[in-house]
């Protein structure tokens, strides 16, 4: 990417000190969508949340589709970079996470002639790591690095649990952040993007040999509990909301906007809490992303090829949606789970720092082989089984402290492993009410693999 003029950037993220900064090329031929992509990976950003550009007084981002605000948005991805920052010595802003409201200074350096001998975009430099996301804007920020740096402070375990082990608020490669870059076509929150411009159609919806002596084996009881299954009730209602309303994916990610959120979660088997009061202080739903039970079951729609929409487009039924909300629930509860193993990121379910953007691709195999070999009805205690998953799939966490990071390793598996398959009722959870410090939680101890596990794990096997 290198057919224009470069536009060198200093990126400062504003209210914090010593600064946050980094400095990059990029193309001027950018659209201002594919500029913020680069700004999420350059800052150390997920996309997980909304955004806009401040420039020469106009509002480039997602245009308003809840209609609280005054201003006019502008469609980010029309406009290019070269077109609307055309003079060296310009600054404009970048604001990141509507919540927690991180705003960016962006500074235009220099505008010069593309080198043969670099990529781009490319990062020159920067100094100390942006803040975790979600933490609560610069007042979170500083209790949040308050509490992982003293051991007695009584969220100092949960915090470092939260964060996946360690953080060094010093902590900046640009050698790693400037090889991201060059690959920021190919990273994952672009794989997500370009998902919904694709034809992704995850697995087959049809009967075949394995799949017919399956639902021939199935008892009474598993027939009910297929019926009844939560995820299978939750993913019909959804798809017939959006065959029954007109829908259009936010611009920036293609995610439900707030109002079919809010309507959908109604119509859940368990509807969830959307607004949430802490203290005095409500915390108001932002984006399905805020929404597990909803962005889970968008995900598998979209992956699975039932749901066609993207990013500023109506959300439409494809021929393969309505064939599914003919099909019996055993099928409808077998394709969900072919979609989640073998088509989606599991990282979706719990995305940390410390696990990078992919597992190891051999993961879900050996997760299948490790599964399959328990006993059915028998508890398994949680540890020995992550332990093992660990060292057999490989899962490594970039901190030194062992003990924080089987911890965290310890989380990621029950979140992206045995939390979706309780989902799927293929295991029953045991817990046991735990402390640390003034935190109470539930803590895994062990789980047991049910009859309808064993039976969903054999036919997704082939076996």
């Amino acid at each position: 990417m290198s057919g224009s003029m470069i536009y060198q950037f200093k990126i400062t993220l504003d209210e914090i000190q010593p600064p946050i900064w980094r400095r990059i090329q990029v193309p001027g031929n950018v659209s201002l969508l594919q500029l913020h992509f680069i700004f999420q990976i350059a800052m150390g950003w997920t996309n997980s949340h909304l955004h806009e550009f401040q420039i020469g007084g106009e509002l480039y981002g997602t245009p308003d589709e809840e209609g609280w605000r005054e201003e006019e948005i502008k469609k980010e991805k029309v406009y290019q970079l070269e077109r609307v920052v055309p003079a060296r010595g310009a600054r404009f802003s970048y604001l990141y996470d509507f919540g927690d409201s991180w705003k960016h200074t962006i500074e235009v350096e220099e505008i010069i002639n593309p080198s043969k001998n670099r990529h781009y975009p490319a990062c020159l430099g920067g100094a100390r790591t942006c803040p975790p996301e979600d933490v609560g804007s610069t007042w979170g920020y500083e209790g949040f690095l308050e509490a992982i740096s003293s051991p007695e402070h009584p969220e100092h375990e949960e915090y470092l649990i939260w964060v996946g082990g360690a953080f060094d608020p010093e902590g900046f490669d640009r050698e790693k952040t400037d090889l991201e870059l060059n690959n920021y076509e190919y990273s994952e929150m672009m794989r997500v993007y370009q998902r919904y411009c694709s034809s992704e159609v995850g697995p087959e919806l049809k009967l075949y040999q394995g799949i017919s002596s399956w639902l021939e084996d199935l008892s009474p009881k598993q027939r009910s509990q297929l019926d009844e299954l939560p995820l299978r009730r939750d993913t019909v209602s959804m798809l017939t909301y959006l065959r029954d309303h007109s829908v259009k994916g936010t611009q920036s990610t293609g995610n439900l906007p707030l109002k079919a959120v809010r309507e959908i979660a109604c119509g859940l088997v368990q509807p969830p809490v959307l607004d949430r009061k802490i203290g005095e202080r409500v915390y108001k739903l932002r984006t399905e992303f805020d929404v597990w039970p909803i962005y889970f079951t968008h995900s598998l729609l979209e992956i699975g090829g039932l749901l066609d929409g993207g990013p500023g487009r109506k959300m439409r039924l494809r021929p393969k949606g309505k064939n599914f909300l003919n099909q019996e629930p055993p099928i409808q509860v077998l394709f969900l789970l072919e979609t989640w193993w073998h088509f989606t990121n599991w990282l979706i379910a719990y995305p940390p720092i410390g696990l990078e953007e992919r597992l190891p691709y051999y993961f879900a195999n050996i997760t299948f082989d490790l599964l399959l070999s328990l006993p059915v009805g028998r508890q398994v205690p949680y540890q020995d089984f992550a332990d093992r998953l660990i060292e057999t799939g490989g899962l490594k966490w970039g901190v030194q402290n062992m003990t924080t990071a089987r911890n965290s390793l310890h989380t990621s598996i029950e979140r992206m492993v045995i939390n979706i398959l309780e989902d799927f009722q293929a295991v029953e959870k045991h817990q046991k009410d735990t402390r640390a410090g003034n935190y109470k939680y539930k803590k895994l101890n062990a789980f047991t693999v049910t009859n309808l596990g064993r039976s969903l794990l054999k036919v997704l096997g082939g076996l």
